[in-house]
């Protein structure tokens, strides 16, 4: 096995997983359209751009990545680009779809319960709908697990001389699983597809389209203002050109370190389209990062430049690794949303620490566009997705394959096991966590579950927490007290060693 990480095609999946998320059974749910490329059917219509294109219904899998089995089903509604987040009792809610101009589902994926093991509930329930639509919304979950609509096209795409900018929809809207949706405000400016959004502490949610990054208060369902408070905080990135949807970088809310008394938020994008307005497909893509730093302590928030990766990456995905490191997968050297070329096949890993890139072992499968990739319970990173219809270049096919990436961290030694820990926990409480090696642990962490499309991952999120104490067989840590920090829901809990050798996950739900 290679130094820098080991990549391997563990499964064939029966439909491209352009939509992913990790359920807190451990399993994986992939959905999508129905592609006629497998099913060699003329039935549906599937050219590129018109409306009615990938049918009116879609197609979902729930793969168990312990034994790689998976079982595929038809849904009654095509949710394929569709928003999608986490609730805090841990069903998946999804909002709009494609070319939903008029029926706008909003669906919620329940998993069999941790508590009851009904192995046999996994179905979508269908909401109510509305004549909102959304195509390419975002969707956060607020501290409360509730959930936050925002942007999303608002009509049909295609249509002569409209594109899907131009009929973005800029109502925000609230979500509750007990009461159903809330309209809030009209958004006051312009936003764009697929716009950034994370949870900082404060009540506050980062909002980023483009190049111009505002925050939205929750609780008062009102802007930020600038120092003269009379125009709405508009915070411009560095790089002078969009990082977002149609040609998108991606954002990664860099982890807590609650054990180091550090709670405020720093957010980075990595990324993005080229140097041009009107981006085509051989337009180089840009390697810059930049992070911005909500300490509470600064006057004003600023974008600064970090480190570049090695590679040009268009619509690449990061995730958050155990040993708080960023893994960067996928994504192509030029183009954008539709017409990426050139895909960069070698992961690169981002430490904050030293601000350094590392070229990791590459994958096996081109990623371009409408793929995804995520962190598995067992601290690997799993990649799927890229459709033949959505993708202009040449030599593409619909990639059924699922790649999944050791990183080097499980290279070393052997790993530690959490053997018990309990399965719910309250705010500011602090639990014990039976494992071996306990004198070695070094650092335990939080990381919540990933849903992610697009190269948007709204749920990921990553939270340190303090060991408070230590005997030869337990651990005694403390859950965060502040929903901010650690919204409602499940996470993964992680425990790991001197050599940042990670166990396990264990799945927690924080209530």
């Amino acid at each position: 096995m290679s130094l820098l990480g080991e990549s391997k095609v563990e499964y064939i999946a029966k439909i491209v997983g352009i939509h992913a998320a990790l359920l807190h059974t451990g399993k994986l749910l992939l959905f999508s359209y129905p592609s006629k490329h497998r099913e060699h059917s003329e039935t549906e219509n599937h050219e590129h751009g018109i409306f009615g294109s990938a049918s009116h219904s879609g197609v979902y899998e729930i793969i168990d990545p312990q034994n790689w089995t998976g079982k595929s089903s038809r849904m009654k509604r095509n949710i394929f680009c569709g928003g999608h987040c986490f609730l805090g009792n841990g069903d998946l809610f999804v909002s709009g779809g494609q070319y939903q101009a008029i029926h706008n589902p909003l669906l919620l994926f329940d998993p069999p319960s941790i508590c009851n093991y009904v192995f046999n509930s996994e179905y979508w329930i269908l909401q109510k709908r509305t004549l909102t639509a959304r195509w390419y919304p975002t969707c956060v979950t607020l501290p409360n697990g509730n959930v936050l609509i925002i942007s999303g096209a608002a009509g049909i795409y295609g249509l002569k001389n409209i594109g899907a900018i131009d009929l973005v929809n800029r109502k925000l809207e609230l979500f509750d699983p007990n009461t159903g949706l809330v309209k809030l405000q009209k958004i006051p400016f312009r936003i764009g597809l697929y716009p950034f959004m994370h949870v900082l502490p404060n009540n506050r949610i980062f909002v980023h389209s483009e190049r111009t990054t505002r925050i939205y208060n929750h609780l008062t369902n009102l802007w930020e203002k600038d120092h003269d408070g009379k125009n709405i905080l508009e915070i411009r990135t560095q790089f002078h050109y969009s990082r977002t949807n149609p040609v998108q970088g991606t954002s990664v809310l860099l982890p807590f370190r609650l054990s180091r008394n550090k709670e405020y938020a720093c957010v980075m994008i990595i990324g993005g389209g080229g140097e041009e307005e009107d981006p085509k497909m051989n337009t180089p893509a840009t390697a810059t990062c930049e992070i911005i730093d909500f300490n509470d302590d600064e006057d004003e928030a600023v974008w600064n430049k970090t480190t570049s990766m090695n590679f040009r990456r268009v619509m690449p995905d990061a995730i958050i690794l155990p040993n708080g490191k960023i893994l960067v997968v996928n994504g192509c050297e030029k183009g954008k949303s539709d017409e990426g070329e050139n895909p960069v096949l070698v992961p690169e890993l981002y430490d904050p620490e030293y601000k350094n890139w590392t070229k990791m072992t590459p994958m096996n499968v081109k990623r371009l566009y409408h793929s995804n990739a995520l962190l598995l319970p067992d601290g690997r990173v799993m990649t799927a997705g890229t459709d033949k219809e959505w993708n202009k270049g040449e030599n593409i096919r619909d990639e059924y394959r699922i790649d999944v990436f050791t990183p080097p961290y499980l290279q070393n030694n052997t790993r530690p096991e959490i053997q018990n820990v309990k399965k719910e926990a309250k705010y500011s409480e602090e639990i014990i966590i039976e494992c071996d090696q306990a004198e070695e642990i070094s650092s335990v962490c939080l990381i919540r579950p990933s849903s992610v499309t697009h190269s948007l991952n709204t749920d990921q999120r990553y939270i340190e927490i303090q060991i408070m104490a230590t005997t030869k067989s337990t651990l005694t840590v403390k859950i965060p007290s502040d929903p901010e920090i650690a919204p409602k829901g499940f996470y993964m809990l992680f425990i790991l060693n001197k050599m940042e050798t990670p166990s396990k996950a264990k799945f927690l739900k924080i209530m």
